[in-house]
């Protein structure tokens, strides 16, 4: 399969002003591709991180934000017996905040998937344009609150949800965003490019009962997967297993499901 990716627009507008948020664009697509041109505008300077590499993050101490532009990213913690859990993905339009690490937390570190590209932004110059535009205060508490929300849905996974209720919900809500960061491709595709120890460290199973959900998944019919490319083909079933569906109102008149978000 071929990924002709269908993507955004993320362009660089020609004004400060056009960077706001519009009040009307309340959608995450809209809050993506606001902090991408926020980002044009303010960086000063892009990191290239190669697919393996450690993005360091924590050495920069809350004077920088960073905005993913172009790849996928994780943030996970390493315990001492080298054990890691994944607690979140970063995508293209996603932020990561500078800070220092404190001493007592577990080891920390943002580690790139793909080749990626990330804008570095003084905080200074976001804080700056704050005041001038008080509606991007508004746009990094959404993207701060999907973040959270995602580190929530990740515990849930992990503690609550028998492994294929885990297993495709985890689906569910990555593809989602892949599809908000980068766009689905042509015959409704998305890039994906975890495998299945990502999977596996973000939800708490190993890497080989991943792959039996993963084939009891796509043996039902509700998802492809390749190399690098996902495609959920039943959303309502996949759904359903994930526990996301609900009888009340998820359906609208043309037999669509809306699913939560």
């Amino acid at each position: 399969m071929s990924l002709q990716v269908v993507v955004p627009d993320t362009r660089p507008l020609n004004s400060l002003a056009a960077v706001a948020p519009a009040a009307s664009a309340g959608t995450a697509l809209s809050r993506q591709n606001n902090l991408i041109a926020i980002a044009d505008r303010l960086a000063t300077e892009y990191r290239q991180v190669s697919a393996g590499a450690e993005f360091r993050v924590f050495a920069d101490s809350g004077r920088f934000l960073f905005v993913v532009i172009e790849g996928w990213l994780f943030r996970n913690a390493i315990l001492e017996d080298g054990r890691r859990q994944i607690l979140d993905f970063i995508l293209p339009g996603d932020f990561l905040a500078g800070r220092r690490q404190d001493p007592t937390e577990v080891s920390q570190t943002v580690d790139a998937i793909t080749d990626s590209t990330v804008a570095i932004i003084p905080v200074s110059a976001v804080a700056d344009l704050i005041g001038e535009m008080p509606s991007l205060a508004i746009t990094l508490l959404e993207a701060s609150q999907s973040a959270l929300y995602a580190s929530y849905e990740n515990l849930v996974d992990t503690g609550r949800r028998t492994s294929i209720e885990a297993v495709a919900h985890f689906l569910v809500r990555m593809e989602k965003r892949a599809a908000l960061a980068i766009g689905h491709t042509e015959n409704g595709a998305v890039s994906f490019p975890l495998i299945q120890e990502h999977i596996g460290d973000a939800i708490g199973l190993t890497a080989v009962h991943v792959c039996r959900t993963l084939r009891k998944l796509k043996a039902a019919g509700v998802i492809e997967m390749g190399r690098g490319w996902l495609k959920i083909t039943d959303r309502r079933r996949l759904a359903e297993i994930a526990g996301l569906w609900d009888s009340h109102g998820l359906e609208d008149e043309d037999g669509v499901c809306r699913l939560a978000s």
